[in-house]
């Protein structure tokens, strides 16, 4: 029986030796590199609560009506009403106004940011002009500068014309 407790004890001993790292039969003592034990985390419960969707800031719009105004040289200052309308980032817009006769004026254009850069068109009787313009809409959206050229112009005249178009929405 001595003997049963005994193999019984060498072999206890030896799970332990086994468990601490203690293998080693050359007697020299050797260190174990110890592993990370990996620490139980807990999550923040994950906020269920209904947030209102604040509503997105729209994109400024040249669309509406505008009382607008223009002139190029010493012609005489028009003054007339223009409707746009916005799809996106395309602007149509249309115009009538007096000069000798009634004339039928349109503008097509593109907005990025607040500018709006296109072409116009006006239908005489029996002439039509057209050209490049630029609309800059105010930070509120209530106005817009403009400048515009003519297409019989040198190229690139917009950009030093002092011809100009504004308006602000009615």
């Amino acid at each position: 029986m001595k003997h049963a407790v005994f193999i019984l004890l060498a072999g206890i001993a030896c799970i332990f030796m086994i468990a601490a790292g203690c293998t080693s039969s050359s007697g020299t003592a050797t260190t174990a590199t110890p592993t990370a034990t990996p620490v139980a985390t807990t999550a923040a419960p994950a906020d269920t609560t209904a947030q209102p969707n604040a509503p997105a800031t729209p994109a400024p719009s040249f669309a509406g009506n505008w009382n607008v105004t223009w002139t190029s040289g010493s012609d005489p200052i028009v003054t007339t009403t223009m409707t746009m309308k916005q799809n996106g980032t395309t602007v149509t817009g249309t115009y009538t106004y007096v000069d000798n006769g009634k004339i039928t004026g349109s503008i097509k254009g593109t907005v990025e940011g607040n500018r709006l850069t296109g072409s116009w068109n006006d239908i005489y009787p029996n002439v039509t002009y057209s050209g490049p313009l630029a609309f800059t809409l105010s930070a509120d959206a209530n106005s817009f500068t403009g400048k515009y050229a003519s297409d019989s112009d040198a190229p690139g005249a917009i950009n030093n014309t002092t011809d100009y178009w504004n308006g602000v929405r009615v």
